[in-house]
């Protein structure tokens, strides 16, 4: 599993070894950084979504779909590890620096994503 931080997603991981991949929001986008030697020099090796202020990440453990979720209330959905982005809900209302954040539940059987702002639960996919 590759771990994940942004300003507004789940930015603790239980790791059994040290990662050699990282990948993280930012207001320029999704950067995928790679460390190949353990040492403290990491590489960027990937970017997408560079128009994009990526506040929140979530990947879905078993198959690896990306999520991003935007401060401008829209989250982007990709299922080829970043290469194609599709939104799969906007009309979110914009939500500047505030808090966006991304959750992934199992609900009757399916995973579902939960995309909330200000303590609020806005939108849901599965």
């Amino acid at each position: 599993m590759i771990p994940y931080v942004s300003p507004g997603g789940n930015n603790t991981f239980r790791l059994e070894s040290f990662p050699h991949q990282l990948l993280v929001g930012t207001s320029g986008g999704v950067f995928l950084l790679e460390n190949r030697g353990g040492s403290t020099d990491w590489t960027i090796s990937g970017r997408w979504l560079s128009e994009c202020h990526v506040h929140a990440i979530l990947i879905e453990p078993s198959s690896g779909m990306l999520f991003a979720g935007t401060t401008e209330g829209d989250v982007l959905f990709s299922g080829d590890e970043g290469d194609n982005w599709t939104q799969i809900i906007s009309g979110l209302p914009p939500i500047a620096k505030r808090k966006h954040h991304l959750y992934l539940r199992r609900l009757r059987g399916e995973q579902c994503i939960y995309s909330s702002a200000q303590s609020h639960i806005l939108k849901q996919w599965h």
